[in-house]
């Protein structure tokens, strides 16, 4: 049988604070989560002022391609060792950032400061590349690739050519 007592009515008082204050923390916790998730999130898809140039030269055809990349825009400018050649602008987009995104990512998930400043295989033509990278959180480095490709900057370039929509200027046009 149910009889009212002062014990039985202190003891439901506890319970109802206790509920309260459960439900009390565990909004303060849902809050904090979500804070912690916004912050995570916003820190992670931060990028910083970033400059990257590669040069593409094709000594037998006497011109070069360079790409120019950067937190707002990827340029394609093209020039030759030809008389009246002059550096052309050939493609210019303005970078989506989630494409600005992956290749930040990459850029600092690869540390490409790491590599050599050069990689020569012995011979007179071929692939014939210099990387430039600078900005404020990577490390500035020069980086010279001779008849060499190297498994990293190829996938820098990949990377690159998933931004260029026209074929025939990715650098993996083939």
């Amino acid at each position: 049988s149910f009889r009212k007592s002062s014990h039985t009515n202190t003891q439901l008082s506890l319970y109802i604070n206790v509920v309260h204050n459960m439900k009390n923390l565990i909004g303060q916790i849902i809050i904090l989560t979500l804070a912690f998730i916004i912050v995570g999130c916003q820190s992670e898809s931060q990028i910083d002022n970033f400059n990257l140039e590669i040069r593409d030269f094709d000594g037998s055809q006497g011109y070069w391609l360079t790409y120019k990349i950067n937190q707002d825009s990827l340029k394609i400018h093209y020039n030759c060792d030809f008389e009246n050649c002059k550096d052309t602008i050939l493609h210019s987009i303005k970078m989506d950032k989630r494409r600005v995104q992956k290749l930040y990512s990459f850029l600092k998930e690869n540390r490409l400061d790491t590599l050599k400043k050069r990689y020569l295989n012995e011979g007179y033509d071929g692939l014939n590349l210099q990387v430039k990278i600078s900005g404020d959180s990577l490390y500035d480095k020069r980086i010279s690739l001779q008849r060499y490709r190297h498994p990293i900057i190829e996938n820098l370039m990949t990377e690159i050519d998933k931004s260029i929509e026209v074929k025939k200027y990715k650098y993996h046009r083939y």
